[in-house]
């Protein structure tokens, strides 16, 4: 029999399993009832012979069926690029920095950046680093104590480990 199958029942018992299977399985229905509402107000407006406005829905319900996939990934860099109208919003205090890139580790988002500011806080603990990556600031709420054991100054390259992430509108 295969290792791995075994080991599903005791993967299946764990709580962070279980929480995370069940928060899919949330966001699995609330999707499919969203989809569902939409789909069924589409195709009834779609069947009315004329109204107001049919022709953009109709417009805006066929177009990605036609639009070639490179049309539609310039359409998406045009939307979430820098200059676009949405932006990805990174909390400071989801970014920890790491002096070299390590392949051993949970944060999969790994960015090169340089250190640009290091400035104290109101909280006697902590300081707030601001990164260049790119063009692009990003901050990073660390403790004195691991801004001491990365030896971190201006102009220092580092990898920054980004835990999630919003897209803002």
């Amino acid at each position: 029999m295969i290792d791995w199958l075994v080991s599903i029942p005791a993967l299946l018992r764990e709580p962070e399993t279980r929480f995370s299977l069940s928060l899919t399985g949330q966001v699995v229905l609330i999707t499919l009832l969203l989809h569902l509402i939409a789909s069924l107000l589409l195709g009834y407006c779609l069947s009315k012979k004329s109204f107001p406005g049919r022709v953009i829905i109709d417009l805006l319900v066929t177009l990605p069926l036609v639009f070639p996939p490179v049309a539609t990934g310039y359409a998406l860099l045009m939307i979430l690029g820098k200059n676009g109208p949405l932006r990805c919003r990174i909390l400071a205090r989801d970014v920890s920095l790491v002096s070299e890139k390590h392949p051993d580790t949970s944060i999969l988002n790994l960015i090169p950046v340089r250190v640009v500011s290091i400035t104290e806080t109101t909280s006697p603990g902590n300081v707030l680093i601001r990164l260049n990556t790119n063009g692009t600031i990003l901050l990073a709420l660390i403790t004195k104590r691991s801004c001491h054991a990365l030896t971190l100054k201006k102009q220092m390259s580092v990898w920054a480990q980004i835990k999630s992430v919003a897209v803002l509108g």
